[in-house]
């Protein structure tokens, strides 16, 4: 175009303009947007690598837990084999993304394609998958991507299962495209030889990387009358909450969504509390200790590592506790700044034994060592 004439194009809009004056502002196809972003990378490294390491993950620039980790995993795996490139993809399928910056991080997205058109020196590449798609992994690919693969020297496939309720019981089309194939756990209640057994794979323990250190804190007397509360829908969340808005008229109640990380927690931090209707031991209730707020969680027995959980005054046995007693309980917490941090400090305790970040890199360092928690037996 002329320098009179441009085009400007993001993830969202096509902008054109006319002496730098915008004229027409388009909305983008969101992936053909990131396909002309992507098209751009530099494959310089891709094309001469012999050694690969491939993260797959959603099409979406929605801030979730697991996909976040992911990028953690990434960037801690790229500084343990310097020898290997490490790279993040969108799953194979028509919707890609470019980039994420809806959260703190560095990584360029490939299409799937660029790689398998590219990578042609590969000989030794580890894929990871999330749980969910490794039962359809397989039937996603076109033929060329599934030559690729079944090409490659010495490929391996690693589920990334942070989510046990995600993971599919049959996993047998993955085995049309490599024998070795191994499963990463998140959550140590499902790390044993008989979770590692039922799939018949090697299984690793790995946990996640928990670092918000660089968010801010603040003080008892900074913080603001709100309570937050997670997205998630269940049958018992809106008795919880019609009972807590009568017993604190004055409060704002939040619901977390359509948020970047970065505004996620700085309202945490500011908030008292913040409800997790999710899983229990999820983010909404790991990461508000780590900026001082309490995070609030009825016990799950799929997601918390033990029963010792339910001793603490932030995490309630059942729903109906939780009905009969938050009200309560907050009142008490919100008045008394001991006891507040007293609840705060308790919960960190033992999230500190579980997410403790050399714990982490030596998980992940013997997973690439091929050193696994469990086989088979």
């Amino acid at each position: 175009m002329s320098k009179f004439y441009t085009r400007e194009i993001n993830r969202h809009n096509t902008v054109y303009k006319i002496f730098n004056i915008p004229i027409l502002k388009l909305k983008n196809d969101e992936s053909k947007a990131a396909a002309i972003v992507q098209n751009s990378f530099d494959l310089a490294q891709i094309k001469k690598s012999e050694n690969l390491i491939i993260f797959f993950i959603p099409p979406t620039t929605e801030v979730i837990g697991g996909v976040m980790s992911i990028y953690s995993i990434c960037e801690h795996s790229r500084k343990i084999n310097s020898d290997y490139s490490c790279v993040i993809a969108t799953l194979p399928g028509k919707r890609t993304i470019a980039f994420n910056d809806n959260f703190k991080n560095n990584e360029k997205i490939y299409r799937f394609e660029q790689i398998t058109h590219n990578a042609t020196n590969a000989k030794h590449v580890i894929i990871h998958i999330p749980e969910y798609f490794s039962k359809i992994f397989y039937k996603n690919l076109d033929r060329y991507e599934k030559q690729f693969l079944k090409n490659i020297p010495d490929l391996q496939i690693n589920i990334l299962n942070q989510n046990t309720k995600n993971m599919p019981d049959d996993i047998s089309d993955l085995f049309k495209i490599t024998d070795n194939i191994t499963q990463t756990i998140a959550h140590n209640r499902y790390a044993n030889q008989e979770y590692c057994n039922k799939f018949g794979i090697p299984l690793h323990y790995i946990s996640v990387d928990i670092n918000l250190k660089n968010y801010k804190k603040y003080s008892f007397e900074e913080k603001e009358k709100i309570i937050l509360y997670s997205k998630d829908e269940n049958l018992y969340k809106q008795n919880v909450l019609i009972k807590l808005k009568e017993n604190f008229p004055n409060w704002q109640f939040i619901q977390i969504d359509n948020m970047t990380f970065s505004q996620y927690m700085d309202i945490v931090a500011k908030s008292y509390f913040i409800i997790s209707f999710g899983e229990g031991m999820d983010g909404y209730f790991i990461q508000p200790a780590y900026v001082g707020t309490i995070g609030i969680s009825v016990y799950n027995n799929n997601y918390f590592p033990d029963e010792s959980w339910k001793t603490l005054k932030n995490v309630y046995v059942s729903y109906d506790e939780m009905i009969n007693c938050i009200c309560k309980d907050l009142h008490k917490a919100a008045k008394d700044e001991d006891l507040y941090y007293d609840i705060i400090n308790k919960q960190r305790g033992m999230l500190d034994k579980i997410y403790n970040y050399d714990n982490f890199i030596e998980n992940l360092t013997r997973f690439y060592n091929k050193d696994y928690d469990w086989r088979a037996n």
